[in-house]
């Protein structure tokens, strides 16, 4: 695998979109790796199948992972990889893994190497969704996380190989019967901020449509009532989640969602990144990487580290919502500020390179296809 070679790279839309929220910024990291790996990918894009009668099927009858492919798309991906003559097709996010057995079919004779890029099982967070939501061990819920488990063991015999974000998601996908799997931690490209940290101001981002991340962000304010002189600064959305976590919290201010430079320049003026994640939720943070780049103080859990390459001397672990904002209002009061922004710093720096990861793919993928 020493020169480039042609591959697909299959993804919906939505995760290839500018946005860069943690789906977008994962995808891109796996694209550079595949790339660093020795790999040419030619993206294949997709969007749900809007079809009056699937719109309809998905509303009252909802199948996992079965109701949202284009009827297309294995078809595509087949003329495509023969177009381009790929032999590796690697398969981004969940959404694409219900055509594989169809791109089999199709394929004929020609023998190709599927690889699932994992964000993580989508079955891992619909289970906290639904504790969030009051609806767990409801008969509706349950057959559909049932529906979920059994059709995700089913994909993973149609696997050749699979990326993981985290050693957690990497015992699930062995649970679920990957017989072929490689972890890549997180990499966290150095980027110092020129910090004025305001005393008292801590901050954090989260996706508040996301149950984990809003449910984190509520119990650390809760948490943090016990210190009156810090105050949360929240960035993210949806705006209306966000407004109505400010009108709950007092020591929440909202500050709505930011583009990259804005947050930058927001986050200046923080003592502290809170990262408030209490579940191990599918994936890692990868919210995390960007902090750590600034060099920014960190209060993490456990759980909100997941996926990093992690010195927890440096970086010391909380395990509760009480201990997570005792140990950011101390990061607030800008006592031991500048040793503990080192201290990201040597995190960071044990973070790998896309070049490093890219070597660690190529290694990895002759395994699965010896020369």
């Amino acid at each position: 695998m020493t020169s480039k070679q042609p591959a697909l790279f299959v993804s919906h839309y939505c995760a290839l979109s500018s946005a860069m929220g943690g789906v977008q910024r994962c995808t891109q990291e796996y694209l550079e790796t595949i790339k660093q790996a020795g790999f040419e990918p030619t993206i294949v894009e997709f969007r749900d199948d809007r079809r009056f009668m699937v719109r309809l099927r998905r509303k009252f009858l909802p199948q996992p992972y079965r109701d949202s492919l284009p009827p297309d798309l294995a078809d595509r991906c087949v003329r495509e990889a023969e177009r381009i003559g790929a032999q590796w097709i690697f398969l981004n996010h969940t959404n694409p893994l219900p055509a594989v057995p169809a791109m089999r079919i199709t394929a004929g004779g020609a023998h190709r190497f599927y690889v699932f890029l994992s964000h993580g099982a989508d079955s891992t967070d619909y289970l906290l969704e639904s504790e969030f939501r009051g609806t767990a061990g409801t008969n509706a819920s349950s057959l559909f996380l049932g529906r979920m488990l059994f059709a995700e063991a089913e994909q993973r015999k149609q696997l050749d190989a699979v990326f993981c974000l985290s050693s957690q998601d990497e015992v699930i996908e062995k649970w679920l019967g990957s017989q072929c799997t490689l972890v890549l931690p997180r990499i966290c490209p150095a980027n110092p901020l020129e910090s004025r940290p305001v005393k008292g101001r801590i901050g954090t981002v989260a996706t508040l449509s996301h149950g984990p991340n809003i449910e984190g962000v509520r119990l650390s304010a809760e948490a943090l009532r016990a210190h009156p002189e810090v105050t949360l600064r929240l960035v993210g959305g949806p705006v209306e989640a966000g407004e109505q976590l400010a009108r709950e919290f007092r020591n929440v201010d909202y500050v709505g969602r930011l583009d990259d430079a804005a947050l930058r320049e927001e986050a200046t003026t923080w003592a502290c990144f809170l990262n408030p994640v209490f579940p191990y939720a599918k994936g890692a943070s990868t919210k995390l990487a960007v902090p750590l780049g600034w060099h920014l103080p960190i209060a993490t859990t456990a759980a909100g580290a997941r996926g990093y390459e992690w010195d927890a001397a440096a970086i010391p672990f909380t395990n509760s919502p009480a201990e997570l904002a005792k140990r950011a209002a101390g990061l607030a009061s800008l006592k031991g500020y500048e040793a503990e922004r080192g201290k990201s710093a040597r995190v960071a720096s044990l973070a790998p390179t896309v070049a490093g990861l890219g070597q660690k793919v190529r290694e990895f993928l002759g395994t699965v296809a010896p020369a």
